[in-house]
């Protein structure tokens, strides 16, 4: 995978490289639950509009039925979250721009 890939930072590479690990990984829980969070955000009206600054990537996040669009920023030791962009709950990660869609 590119760096396009592993850091995706529109949509469409997001999902490119969800689809890679959905067709590569080995772990059923880990697919079953990126394929619940592709069946949730097709299903929000959400229009994707933000332009990820240098090191910001796009992440997928699922727990116990909670799910969230992210943006990281890709450190050169460590990645971190920045901010949801959309979720279905509340979280401390949530800031002016969050869209919060119970």
């Amino acid at each position: 995978m590119d760096k396009k890939q592993i850091y995706p930072q529109n949509i469409e590479n997001l999902f490119k490289k969800i689809n890679y690990i959905i067709d590569n990984e080995q772990n059923i829980e880990k697919i079953k639950n990126l394929i619940k969070w592709k069946e949730w955000y097709e299903s929000l009206n959400y229009k994707f509009e933000y332009v990820c600054e240098d090191n910001e990537f796009l992440k997928a996040y699922y727990d116990n039925n909670k799910y969230a669009l992210q943006i990281w920023y890709h450190g050169t030791k460590v990645d971190s979250i920045v901010f949801n962009l959309v979720a279905n709950y509340y979280s401390e990660y949530d800031n002016e721009i969050t869209e919060v869609i119970e």
